[in-house]
């Protein structure tokens, strides 16, 4: 048996957060808490997404939210998919669907399968204030 002590590597330390614990934002007032969009205005690459925290009241769905933002970024409410914390949710269920505080909502434009007379394509959805 040898006599040696044991071989100890340096030791590590890990420094606490620079600007402390992560928590959820702070608010006065929870009813104007809110959840993290993520928009997909482009059907199939992440051109012009973006992603950001938005506002809700208490009682607030999954509709008004959807159609509200799909507005606000030019597209057409009706081509546009959503997803509520990575789960699809059907567009007949978005009324009854309550948003609640830190929920992630993705909304992401349909791509067009074609286009004909009387069909509506997800690339002329955008109204022309958003192409500029």
């Amino acid at each position: 048996m040898s006599d040696s002590p044991p071989v100890q590597g340096p030791r590590t330390t890990l420094a606490p957060p620079v600007n402390g614990p992560v928590t959820a934002p702070a608010s006065r007032d929870r009813a104007h808490a809110g959840v993290t969009l993520d928009a997909w205005p482009h059907p199939l690459t992440s051109e012009g997404r973006e992603t950001r925290r938005v506002s809700i009241r208490p009682g607030e769905t999954l509709a008004g939210l959807a159609g509200a933002e799909a507005r606000r970024l030019g597209l057409d409410p009706a081509l546009v998919a959503v997803e509520l914390n990575g789960t699809p949710v059907p567009r007949a269920a978005w009324p009854a669907t309550p948003l609640r505080l830190g929920d992630i909502v993705t909304l992401r434009l349909i791509p067009a399968q074609r286009s004909g007379p009387g069909q509506r394509s997800a690339a002329s959805s955008r109204t022309p204030s958003a192409s500029a």
